[in-house]
């Protein structure tokens, strides 16, 4: 094998190399920046602390915005057509801000607050 074909074997295999380690990276920046959120990537809500305090969140706005339909909620411990449709909407963005393992917790947080279930 002569000095030039050498060359190009090595310039080959670095090139590959290059290619490998760019597709790792652009991998693992995707995998890290989560969901595109008012365009920008945001990592999901990893802490179940976080996810507990944004599903409360979400649904104390929901009950502030259909008083009236949160209190019947709480009385019949049936949640009425407006508020649900209102506490799906919360639902849906909770799930995309978190991870799956935290997605159940939005229930927990409608049963707590707007039915009044003792979840102890």
């Amino acid at each position: 094998m002569s000095l030039e074909q050498l060359a190009l074997l090595g310039i080959g295999i670095f090139a590959f190399i290059a290619l490998v380690q760019a597709f790792n990276t652009a991998r693992s920046i995707k995998r890290s920046s989560g969901k595109k959120v008012s365009g920008r990537y945001r990592r999901p809500v990893g802490s179940d602390q976080s996810a507990r305090s944004m599903a409360r969140s979400l649904v104390r706005e929901c009950c502030k915005r259909n008083e009236e339909q949160a209190r019947e909620a709480s009385e019949s411990g049936r949640i009425p057509e407006q508020l649900e449709a209102d506490l799906d909407e919360a639902r849906r963005h909770f799930r995309e801000r978190v991870e799956h393992r935290h997605r159940p917790i939005f229930n927990e947080a409608v049963d707590e607050i707007v039915l009044h279930k003792d979840l102890g």
